[in-house]
């Protein structure tokens, strides 16, 4: 029996727990590829699977739906794989351990993966259900979108026919998403000069960020573990001497990172008064985030090596002064849309170990331009430090459409059903929507969802009743002719 066997809608969580079975990291979507092959050979629908394993299903219109234009159900396959520190799931090959509490499904320990298993979940289930009184649906399974809508931008649709479509990607019941930034994946890169030193090893921890999807809770305005790092180092470094043996901040681009884990090299005469200097400064940033970050911790270990290999002293000012020059978090706030930030950017991943530094961000705007002249301030700032700066995985801003008549009878229906009109906003996070309305003329799209909490991090939680609500609203969208 299933975890989720007893709840409701039983289709949608059967398929939901199913898919939490398969561990689906970017990059590493065969078996959830295959898994959605098998389904549509299963049920003789016609499915296409292309090199990037984008997969796309077709179940033709019921009786009497012939004549109604198709309908387009759009998801991901892949997941944000986040996990606390206690925790040994190996998320590139296990399956997670679903539990649930109260109204919520929630993994013991990772990240849910809700973000977008249950938009597959609800697709699967559309799919599956012979009662569904529908146009023809056509699925369209999409990878690599937390790393930058990469199976997106390389899936060819032209076997398509429907002009609407509903991405299940969104994570606010009652929110209507019409619009959304476009963005890349910045890379910094640099070899960094090292010798064998000896010394005290001072291992520093930051753990407890509130973290989340860097294109939603950038606006929280919270810490960020990779800045925080740089505050400390620099810091440190300006009032003594000291070289830095690692640095390893793991995670995702798109993700605001939730720990820090760095290894420094001291003299042992100089121990005491760098550690005093990095415990004041760390204690200031706890209290300056108190509010956002209100579990954020510091601790560190101390250990006396010899011939360790560490960067030389200036080249560990370069890093740190690198690290504390790039930009983060909101650059400037939309005009047109108020609350919505226009453009930002997010350092998500740091490592530099065996002589070898890297850091990675999220950089998004809803002007091209806009993203243009930040990644040029990111270029001029790497090369002044002697790094080398990479834009990589480039996606579309989705324009909003001021007329959509398709959105006007979503709305409708939407009040009709739940006596309240959904909001219609815009989102500084990416969609595939823009990538795809430009391979299909004049596509009409709105991306919704359930409810869902602290997508991207080990706290992430599904709403049960919201996902019923809303696999019956996008049923309800389909029956209505």
């Amino acid at each position: 029996m299933g975890e989720l066997d007893s709840l409701k809608p039983k289709d949608v969580f059967h398929f939901f727990e199913e898919i939490t079975k398969i561990p689906r990291p970017s990059y590493k979507e065969k078996a959830i590829s295959d898994y959605l092959v098998e389904f549509a050979k299963e049920r003789g629908l016609f499915y296409k699977r292309d090199d990037d394993l984008n997969v796309i299903i077709v179940k033709p219109a019921a009786e009497n739906y012939e004549d109604v234009p198709p309908v387009i159900i759009q998801a991901h396959m892949d997941m944000v794989c986040a996990k606390r520190p206690e925790s040994n799931k190996d998320m590139d090959k296990e399956g997670l351990d679903i539990k649930v509490e109260g109204n919520f499904v929630y993994a013991e320990g990772t990240s849910l993966g809700g973000d977008d298993g249950i938009g597959l979940a609800i697709g699967l289930a559309l799919l599956d259900d012979k009662k569904l009184k529908a146009p023809k649906i056509e699925f369209v399974a999409t990878t690599a979108e937390e790393t930058g809508l990469e199976g997106a931008t390389n899936i060819d649709l032209s076997c398509l026919e429907g002009k609407r479509l509903i991405n299940v990607d969104s994570e606010e019941e009652g929110k209507f998403i019409v619009g959304c930034a476009g963005g890349s994946s910045v890379s910094i890169t640099s070899p960094v000069e090292e010798k064998e030193v000896s010394g005290t090893e001072l291992t520093l921890k930051f753990d407890g960020f509130q973290g989340g999807h860097s294109g939603v809770k950038i606006t929280d305005y919270g810490a960020n573990a990779i800045k925080v790092l740089a505050r400390v180092l620099t810091y440190a470094i300006q009032r003594n001497p000291l070289r830095i043996e690692s640095l390893t901040v793991e995670g995702k681009d798109n993700a605001i990172p939730t720990r820090s884990l760095t290894k420094i090299i001291v003299d042992n005469e100089d121990r005491e008064e760098i550690i005093n200097d990095i415990k004041k400064e760390a204690d200031s940033i706890i209290n300056e985030y108190s509010v956002s970050d209100p579990d954020l911790k510091f601790t560190y270990e101390i250990k006396e090596v010899n011939n360790v290999k560490a960067a030389r002293r200036r080249e560990s000012r370069r890093i740190s002064g690198l690290l504390m020059a790039l930009p983060n978090g909101v650059i400037r706030m939309s005009r047109t849309s108020p609350g919505i930030p226009e453009t930002s950017l997010s350092a998500g991943v740091l490592i530099y170990r065996d002589g070898k530094f890297e850091v990675i961000s999220a950089v998004r705007s809803s002007f091209e331009s806009a993203r243009y002249a930040l990644e040029r301030q990111m270029k001029f700032i790497a090369e002044r430090f002697g790094a080398e700066f990479n834009s990589r995985f480039p996606y579309p801003a989705w324009e909003f459409k001021r007329k959509s008549p398709f959105r006007d009878e979503m709305v409708w229906l939407f009040k009709e059903m739940f006596g309240y009109e959904p909001k219609i906003e815009v989102t500084h996070g990416g969609l595939e929507c823009g990538i795809i309305a430009q391979k299909i003329d004049n596509l009409e799209c709105v991306s919704l969802g359930p409810n869902l909490l602290n997508v991207h991090t080990a706290d992430e939680k599904l709403d049960i009743a919201s996902t019923e609500r809303t696999y019956k609203y996008i049923r309800k969208v389909l029956e209505t002719r």
